[in-house]
């Protein structure tokens, strides 16, 4: 065998020709190949009479896997909290207690 072509799993399909939550395998997975083989005859003496070879290709098939009903609705996540927003610190003019720094209030 050679040139091996590997086969994938398609995503399910949802259909309505089965009952709801069933599944069926509309294909299996075969990987797909080359392959060949030869033939050499020769008669008592070893000359060669006949020399032929055959190929046969196979191509990939990839897995389908059926499930009956319709697919789920997607789930909308919530969304993320919003952080409060911090309140602005009031500073304060400067009055005789604080030497002219200013002074945080609240």
């Amino acid at each position: 065998m050679a040139d091996i072509v590997k086969a994938v799993e398609n995503p399910p399909e949802y259909t309505s020709s089965l009952p709801a939550g069933t599944t069926a395998r509309a294909e299996f997975l075969t990987n797909g190949f080359k392959t060949s083989v030869t033939r050499i005859v020769t008669d008592a003496s070893g000359k060669v009479i006949h020399d032929d070879t055959w190929g046969s290709s196979y191509a990939a098939v990839n897995g389908q896997l059926l499930i009956g009903g319709a697919p789920p609705k997607p789930q909308t996540p919530a969304p993320a909290p919003v952080p409060p927003t911090p309140a602005p610190a009031v500073i304060a003019a400067p009055d005789a207690t604080s030497a002219g720094r200013p002074r945080r209030v609240g």
